[in-house]
């Protein structure tokens, strides 16, 4: 028995195994350096080392959500788009200052 497979998907397997690798490599990059500063962030303390971390989830939910949107026609890409888009909303929410309180 012989299978065939449709042209194009052997190449979309392997450029979305690709990019799961960089994206893996480069959170392991990003954890090592967030560690490694971790003195940096006993002194500037642990809502900035949090806006940090939110910053790189919204710019890494962005490129997915992008990617997702733009393989649309592909199918299937559902899964990553809200993916996405839940990164960059919760990104947001931690990359955004601390609000401002006011003393009596």
């Amino acid at each position: 028995m012989t299978t065939l497979a449709a042209p194009g998907i052997s190449t979309t397997a392997s450029a979305l195994r690709r990019l799961y690798v960089v994206r893996f490599a480069f959170a392991i990059v990003w954890a090592g350096v967030a560690f490694a500063i971790a003195g940096v962030a006993g002194t500037s303390g642990i809502p900035a080392m949090l806006r940090v971390w939110g910053a790189w989830a919204v710019v890494a939910g962005l490129v997915q959500l992008v990617v997702g949107v733009t393989r649309r026609a592909m199918g299937g890409q559902w899964p990553m788009i809200i993916s996405g888009g839940l990164s960059v909303l919760a990104g947001g929410s931690f990359a955004r200052p601390p609000p401002r309180t006011t003393r009596h």
